[in-house]
């Protein structure tokens, strides 16, 4: 599986920054700082929740330990680890810890779907989601 380098800020990059880099790369995380702290969609959403201002420094809503997994490890692996925790992303390492991707869960997900035979008659099912007005 080919993943695009990862979008990697330095650390005096802001939520606005960030916010900005993820939606021009169309990423839904990045790395900043030299401790490859990871920021995701959510810690943005967080963050303006608890009311951040745009000029927050990112390592202060930043993930700084990240679960890694390493590049030449199989992407079945990647995802079992990402469900098996709950993670929505990845950061992807090389031999020395470095970070060398983000992989997101819908990524792999589709990734290992791909690989998977799934019978012809899977496709002709539809499901119908209901709300219920309470």
């Amino acid at each position: 599986m080919q993943l695009p380098r990862p979008v990697w800020l330095d650390e005096h990059a802001t939520l606005r920054d960030v916010a900005s880099s993820m939606a021009s790369a169309s990423v839904s995380a990045v790395i900043v700082g030299r401790d490859g702290a990871i920021v995701t969609e959510r810690d943005l959403v967080c963050a303006v929740a608890r009311g951040d201002a745009p000029a927050t420094p990112a390592v202060e809503v930043a993930t700084h330990e990240t679960a890694q997994f390493p590049e030449d490890g199989p992407v079945v692996g990647a995802l079992a680890e990402m469900l098996h925790a709950g993670l929505r992303h990845l950061v992807i390492v090389d031999r020395r810890g470095v970070p060398r991707a983000v992989l997101p869960l819908s990524a792999a997900a589709a990734f290992v779907l791909g690989l998977a035979e799934v019978p012809s008659w899977i496709s002709a099912l539809r499901v119908v989601l209901r709300v219920e007005d309470r």
